[in-house]
């Protein structure tokens, strides 16, 4: 191991600073649906579409192998949203968390997702979106 010098990038820059869009949910049901999705990834294909509408949030992976497709009960009550991420990035996530339930917050599609525990002190989790 070496030291190395120089500064720390500034990663409060990456962190989304005005959401307006929160979706609370079961960390562990989501974890579980995650994994049950994430079977049908494989490495040339790891992303997953998350289609959220009020109470309600979908997982749908499609990769060469077929479609795997999951709803889970959230509390939302916003517009209709659609968006891409990798499912290992929130299974990695997800499983650091200690919290009951966690929210997920963002601005828009395009936006990255912010991810907290309410149990879970000091803890901020980003994971920026992909094209699905």
């Amino acid at each position: 191991m070496r030291l190395l010098e120089g500064r720390f990038p500034e990663y409060d820059l990456v962190i989304p600073k005005q959401n307006t869009e929160t979706v609370t949910l079961s960390r562990k049901d989501f974890l579980e649906t995650l994994r049950r999705i994430a079977v049908m990834s494989s490495e040339r294909y790891k992303g997953t579409k998350f289609l959220i509408a009020p109470k309600n949030i979908t997982s749908v992976i499609n990769p060469d192998l077929g479609e795997a497709r999951e709803d889970l009960p959230v509390e939302y009550e916003g517009e209709e949203l659609s968006m891409g991420f990798n499912v290992r990035y929130f299974i990695e996530t997800l499983s650091a968390l200690k919290s009951e339930s966690v929210s997920l917050a963002f601005k828009d599609s395009k936006s990255a997702c912010l991810i907290k525990g309410e149990g879970d002190k000091g803890f901020l989790g980003v994971i920026m979106p992909m094209k699905v």
